[in-house]
């Protein structure tokens, strides 16, 4: 019996490995499929609901970004675009973007990236980051031609709509980006309800919630969502070139 310490050990590692293995998420890494220039072309020439120009989009926030963008971050810059050529609309159409994601990655446009927070490869959570596919870059590169970039990145300027009285409001979050640069949302909205009384914290915090996203739709603030899944908002082109 002078073994079972030693036994014990074994077994109890090689249940942990057993643990450490089911827990291991997949899929891990970039998933591509071949590129069918056909269908790539089909898409990338073909109306949409959501955005001007599909290559230009394709161009801007994902080719030009490092390691792509997920879908929070397309959705959200879609939306903005949309909102902007659309004021009258009320309803963003997410599926057709979605679809279109979809599409790309089965014609070999876009790869899937699936990521996960700090490199932690037995984390259970999983980013999609969509990126342009090696195989696609040329193809992309044919439908935007050098100078997309400079005519599809016209974002409404201050002066196309009435935004004093969203920058009066927003002093306070634009004050604080101008001080702090990029900020985690919900870490701006802590330091900037600290003032508040316990009774108003929750009020003063859904104002500037509401403000802030007001904000984020007139152009005058970013906000983007990184790798672990939290809010980062700065302060965008238009809102510094009107602060000057």
């Amino acid at each position: 019996m002078t073994n079972s310490p030693a036994l014990v050990a074994v077994n109890r590692e090689k249940q942990a490995t057993a643990k450490l293995v089911a827990h291991k998420p997949l899929p891990f890494g970039i998933d591509t499929r071949p590129l069918h220039i056909e269908r790539s072309t089909e898409l990338l020439t073909s109306p949409s609901e959501w955005t001007k120009s599909l290559p230009s989009f394709l161009f801007r926030h994902i080719a030009q970004r490092d390691g792509g963008a997920c879908f929070t971050q397309l959705k959200q810059l879609a939306e903005q675009e949309y909102v902007a050529d659309h004021p009258d609309e009320w309803s963003f159409p997410v599926f057709r973007l979605a679809e279109f994601l979809e599409a790309g990655y089965r014609s070999g446009l876009l790869a899937k990236n699936f990521t996960s927070p700090k490199g932690d490869i037995y984390s259970p959570q999983r980013v999609v980051m969509y990126e342009i596919t090696s195989d696609a870059q040329a193809l992309l590169a044919h439908h935007a031609p050098a100078d997309i970039e400079k005519k599809a990145d016209k974002t409404p300027s201050i002066s196309d709509s009435d935004t004093s009285h969203a920058q009066e409001d927003l002093a306070p979050v634009l004050d604080y980006l101008k001080a702090h640069g990029p900020s985690v949302r919900d870490t701006m909205l802590d330091k900037l309800t600290q003032a508040a009384s316990d009774d108003a914290v929750q009020s003063v915090w859904e104002r500037l919630e509401d403000l802030i996203d007001e904000g984020v739709t007139l152009g005058l603030l970013l906000q983007e969502e990184d790798r672990l899944g939290a809010y980062i908002v700065s302060l965008s082109r238009a809102a510094n070139d009107s602060t000057r």
